[in-house]
This record gives structure tokens, C-alpha cells and sequence, in this order.
């Protein structure tokens, strides 16, 4: 059977593609997108083995920017910026919606986080994903998908020794840290696995991120949606994560502890060795791509020395 080409792809349900890249675009939450990043987005919606190239109609050039004309008009606007090569989109303002917030795409980072300002949810009615505030409430037609919690980042840890026990790779300098009585910190963790030989750092990520998505998936499979959308979620899940570390993200501050989380050094305690805890104390609590943007905001610091007991 042929390969579908420009033109002979005719049938596109319009309206259902604009409410999803909607929803999508409700998590990139800016006012501008790069074409590199819309054109994946939209695909991620059109009929499997297509992209978007093949519903442009009407002889034009077979591009993004067809495809915006053609079926985003109020949705994308086409300008004529560039950032290098890259063509760069308006994304108008939506109408703002009950118990949503727009955010900067981070799908991933929401489901990642140990302590998230926004979480994830599933929305019945489109079955798409999206953020909201996480004091937002949840219902039976958008469910929260919850984070990962401490304990399940924990269990990844194991498995991974596991998996390298099974392969016949000894780490007993991995093992010691994980069997000491107060679990070792992450920054801990991924400095131990780069001194090893060799560097085991990179299958770790590799093997974290294959855990979070397949996690991900049993969250989905507990509030009973479709094994099918399930699978083209764990995808939209991972292009999220990709996305984000090609894009070089922004990284947000980390949720505030809460009281008692962190001891006051006693009043004798200087203060540059008692900042140096708390600065230590938030890294503990970033995600992964925060970390790798080694951007930590001072003022995390500053509100944690003043909300910490002195």
C-alpha cells in the first residue's frame, strides 16, 4: 500500500484537532511557540502514520505555516519572527477557564515533582492531559494524576541496582549508600553514580525516565482510560520531558518545606554555614531538570532563611 502524500489525505475533523491542540497549548503557556515545537504538537493529534504536511490543501507548499492558515486561524497566529531559522507563532489569549492556569508546557515537570505547585490531570471530556493549580479541586470528569512521590523515587533507585545486579555489574559503592539508615540525598546519589567506571549517570536518567512514563501509565490504567490513549499519552508524556531539555526550560523555584523540615543550627551557628544547608536542603527537593539547569534561584534561600526558626 502507497505511502499517503500531500493531497491525497483529505478528511481532518477541524474542530476536534483545534479543541485538543487548545488544551495542549493551555500547558505550553506562553504567548509565543517556535514551529519546532508546534509542528510535534500537532502531529501528536492527526491519524497515526500522518503529519501535518498532508492535509494542506489547495496546491499550496506542504509547511507548518500552510497547515496554521488553513485549519488554527484564531488559535495560532502566523508572524514573521524568527528565532534563527525557526519560525515563531502568536498563541492568542484563551478565555480564561474555571479551576485552570496557564503554564509553560511543564507536563512532565508537574508529574515529576515531589512537592508540585500545579498538578496533572486527566480531562474525561477531551481525553487530554493539562495543569491546574494544585489547590484546584478535582472531579469525576478531570481526575488529578497524582505526582511521584518520595517513596516511588526510592523504588527506582532499587530497581536500578537490580537491573545492574542482573546484568552482572557489581556496585557495592551504590548499595552502601542506598542501605544507610537516612537515605542519601539525590545530589548524593548522581555524583556517586559519575564516579563510578563507567559512569553509570546516563543509564540512570535513561532508566528514571522509562520508570516515571511506565508509572504514569498505571496512574492512567487506575482512573480506567483506554489502554490506546494510555500508550499515545505516555508518548505526549515523554516529548513533554524532551521537549523541555532541548528547550532549556526556565527552572522554578522549589515548593517551600514545611515548618520543622529543617533544624535552626542553634543561635551560635554562622549564618554562611547554616545558608549553606538550606541551599543544600532546596537542591534536595528540585526535580531533575532543575538541577540540570543548575539555575537555583538565591531568593529559594532567602525565603527559607526567613521562614526557618532562628
Amino acid at each position: 500500500m502507497p505511502e499517503p502524500t500531500p493531497g491525497t489525505v483529505t478528511v481532518l475533523n477541524k474542530q476536534e484537532v483545534r479543541d485538543q491542540l487548545a488544551a495542549l497549548l493551555q500547558g505550553h503557556g506562553a504567548t509565543r511557540i517556535t514551529g519546532s515545537r508546534l509542528a510535534p504538537l500537532i502531529d501528536s493529534l492527526l491519524p497515526t502514520g500522518t503529519t501535518h504536511r498532508l492535509f494542506v490543501q489547495g496546491g499550496k507548499t506542504a509547511n507548518l505555516r500552510a497547515f496554521v492558515e488553513q485549519y488554527l486561524e484564531g488559535l495560532v497566529d502566523v508572524t514573521t519572527d524568527r528565532s534563527g531559522t525557526d519560525p515563531i507563532y502568536n498563541i492568542p489569549p484563551a478565555s480564561p477557564v474555571t479551576g485552570k492556569i496557564r503554564t509553560r508546557g511543564m507536563l512532565w515537570k508537574s508529574f515529576v515533582a515531589v512537592a508540585p505547585s500545579r498538578q496533572l490531570y486527566f480531562d474525561r471530556s477531551t481525553s487530554e492531559l493539562n495543569v491546574r493549580e494544585s489547590s484546584a479541586a478535582a472531579s469525576a470528569e478531570t481526575p488529578t494524576i497524582h505526582s511521584v512521590t518520595i517513596a516511588e523515587f526510592e523504588a527506582m533507585r532499587g530497581m536500578f541496582l537490580t537491573s545492574l545486579d542482573e546484568a552482572g555489574e557489581v556496585t557495592p559503592e551504590l548499595v552502601a549508600l542506598l542501605s544507610c539508615e537516612v537515605s542519601a540525598t539525590y545530589q548524593a546519589w548522581i555524583s556517586r553514580l559519575k564516579s563510578t567506571t563507567p559512569r553509570l549517570d546516563r543509564r540512570w536518567q535513561e532508566f528514571r525516565s522509562d520508570a516515571i512514563v511506565h508509572l504514569f501509565g498505571l496512574r492512567l490504567a487506575d482512573l480506567k482510560v483506554q489502554g490506546d490513549r494510555i500508550e499515545e499519552l505516555k508518548v505526549q508524556l515523554l516529548r513533554d520531558f524532551e521537549q523541555a531539555r532541548v528547550g532549556k526550560v526556565e527552572a522554578e523555584p522549589a515548593a517551600a518545606p514545611e515548618s520543622g523540615v529543617f533544624s535552626s543550627g542553634g543561635p551560635k551557628e554562622p549564618k554562611d554555614k547554616h545558608a549553606r544547608e538550606l541551599l543544600h536542603a532546596v537542591v534536595d527537593r528540585m526535580t531533575m531538570e532543575q538541577m540540570q539547569s543548575l539555575n537555583i534561584p538565591f531568593s529559594i534561600v532567602l525565603e527559607l532563611i526567613k521562614n526557618s526558626p532562628q
